[in-house]
C-alpha cells in the first residue's frame, strides 16, 4: 500500500511536470509565431511605404516633366496659339493619364500588399489557434494517462484492502477455532480427571472395605519365646514367623 501511494504521488508529479512542459512550449511557440507575424508586417509595411514613396516620385517627375513640356511648348508656339493650345492640352492630358496609369498601379500594389497583410495576419491566428488547440490536446491526454494510472493504482489498493480484510477476517476466524479446540480440549481434560478421581475414589473405597474386612478376620494370637508373651493378629491369609524368622503354627487357617 505505501509503494502503491508512492506511485500515486510519482503519476502527479509526472503530470504537472507535463503540464509545465506543455505550457512552456505554447509559450515559446506563441512568441515564436507572433515574431514571424511581426517580421512579416514589417517587411510588407515597408514595402507600402517604398512604394507610396515611389509612386508619389513617379508622379512628382510626371509633373516636372509635363511642366518642362509645357515651358518648351510656349516657348516654341506660344500661349496663345493655336497649336500651342493644343500640344499643352495633349501634354497635359498624356501626363493626367500617366498619373492615373501611377496612381493605378500604386493603388494595385498597395491592395496587394494588404491582403498578403491579411494573409500573413489570418495565417499568424490559424498558427496560434493551432498552438492553442494542440496544447489544449496535450493537456487532455496527461490528463487522461492521469486518470487511468490513478484507476489502476486505486484497483489495485481496493485489491490489497480486500485481501487484507480477507486475512484479518481469516485470522480472527482462526483465532476463535484454536480458542474454541483449547477450551474443548480443557473441558474434555477436566472431565477425564474427574472420572479418574471418582475411578481412584472408587478403588480407595473398596481397598477400604478389603482392608476392613481382612482386618475384622484376623484373631490374637500369643507369640511365645521362653517367658515372653508377644500378641500379634494373624489372618486366615498369612503366616507368622518367629523370631528366629521361621514360620509357626498360627492357629487353623
Amino acid at each position: 500500500l505505501q509503494g502503491l501511494d508512492q506511485a500515486e504521488g510519482a503519476a502527479q508529479g509526472q503530470y504537472n511536470a507535463g503540464l509545465s512542459e506543455v505550457d512552456t512550449s505554447k509559450t515559446s511557440s506563441i512568441a515564436k509565431t507572433n515574431q514571424n507575424i511581426g517580421e512579416q508586417s514589417g517587411i510588407l509595411e515597408q514595402g507600402r511605404t517604398r512604394q507610396k514613396q515611389q509612386g508619389e516620385s513617379a508622379i512628382d517627375e510626371a509633373r516636372r516633366q509635363y511642366a518642362e513640356i509645357q515651358q518648351g511648348l510656349q516657348g516654341r508656339y506660344g500661349g496663345s496659339t493655336g497649336t500651342g493650345q493644343f500640344a499643352s492640352e495633349l501634354a497635359g492630358r498624356e501626363t493626367l493619364r500617366g498619373i492615373g496609369d501611377i496612381r493605378q498601379g500604386l493603388s494595385s500594389a498597395m491592395l496587394e500588399i494588404d491582403t498578403k497583410l491579411q494573409q500573413v495576419k489570418e495565417i499568424g491566428r490559424i498558427a496560434l489557434q493551432d498552438i492553442d488547440d494542440n496544447a489544449r490536446v496535450g493537456k487532455e491526454k496527461l490528463k487522461a494517462n492521469l486518470d487511468s494510472e490513478l484507476a489502476q493504482i486505486r484497483q489495485e489498493k481496493g485489491q490489497l484492502q480486500q485481501w487484507k480484510a480477507s486475512k484479518a477476517a481469516e485470522a480472527i476466524q482462526n483465532y476463535q477455532y484454536n480458542v474454541q479446540a483449547v477450551e474443548q480440549r480443557n473441558t474434555a481434560f477436566k472431565q477425564q480427571l474427574y472420572m479418574d478421581q471418582q475411578a481412584a475414589q472408587q478403588k480407595l473405597s473398596e481397598a477400604a472395605k478389603r482392608g476392613q474386612g481382612v482386618a475384622e478376620s484376623f484373631k490374637l494370637y500369643n507369640l511365645s519365646a521362653g517367658d515372653i508373651n508377644t500378641p500379634v493378629r494373624v489372618g486366615n491369609q498369612g503366616s507368622v514367623l518367629d523370631f528366629q524368622g521361621q514360620p509357626v503354627a498360627a492357629g487353623q487357617g
